[in-house]
């Protein structure tokens, strides 16, 4: 085989590779996100207690003083593989029991302040990632004074992990709050984790072409390497 032959041969193989490669390969690509929507929804256990007849509410209180004022806006962002979080504020947190009243009264009241503390936060995603996710929160209210040092009043939610598309897989979450004095606020944050990119699948059903290609290029590499052969046979023939 000479050298013009080998060479044919080898960009003949090597081309067939390359499409084999191409007709089952799987890329990642970056993802785009799109929050259109963020809502908070409170159980009917907060809010402030009436005063009635000049004395301070809270002697006969059965609401916790907690607040929660939206902030959000629209987000629209892309993560990938080397940019793979995105965080944005929900709400604003204000936690105002009073640390007053008399005897069992001061500050949390067990159980009448401690009832219907549910929160639950939704948000729309629309665009290439289509999901509606819902986070319930986990709600601890601590009975008694508020002037110490221990948590008085702490939300925590479980993550949501999300499968999108071929194989992506993305992590919602929102970050935990404790407040342990009274009149303090603190911000909700979400936060989107790409944990998976989905991937892209070139020719996932190959097109004709593509068997084309890939045959013409075995059957060149087949026939340069037959063509010195049948040459050899021919030189040893003898005369009829």
């Amino acid at each position: 085989m000479n050298t013009a032959s080998k060479n044919f041969r080898r960009t003949s193989l090597g081309t067939a590779a390359t499409l084999l490669l191409l007709v089952s390969s799987v890329q990642a690509a970056p993802v785009s996100f799109d929050i259109s929507s963020a809502t908070l929804a409170p159980g009917v256990g907060y809010g402030s207690d009436a005063r009635s007849n000049g004395q301070d509410g809270e002697n006969g209180g059965t609401l916790l003083g907690v607040q929660f004022t939206s902030v959000f806006a629209a987000q629209q962002f892309v993560l990938s593989g080397g940019d793979p979080n995105f965080a944005f504020d929900v709400a604003r947190v204000r936690f105002y029991e009073p640390d007053t009243g008399r005897g069992g009264n001061l500050g949390i009241k067990a159980t009448e302040e401690q009832n219907d503390l549910a929160l639950i936060a939704a948000f729309g995603l629309t665009g290439s990632v289509v999901a509606t996710l819902s986070l319930t929160a986990i709600v601890a209210a601590a009975p008694g004074g508020l002037a110490d040092a221990e948590v008085d009043y702490s939300i925590a939610w479980n993550p949501l992990e999300v499968d999108f598309g071929q194989d992506g897989r993305y992590r919602f979450s929102l970050n935990s709050l404790s407040f342990t004095n009274t009149n303090s606020e603190q911000t909700l944050r979400a936060t989107v984790e790409l944990l998976a990119a989905p991937g892209l699948r070139v020719a996932a059903v190959p097109e004709p072409g593509s068997f084309a290609l890939v045959g013409v290029a075995l059957a060149g590499a087949g026939f340069v390497r037959r063509k010195p052969r049948t040459a050899g046979h021919a030189a040893t023939k003898l005369p009829g």
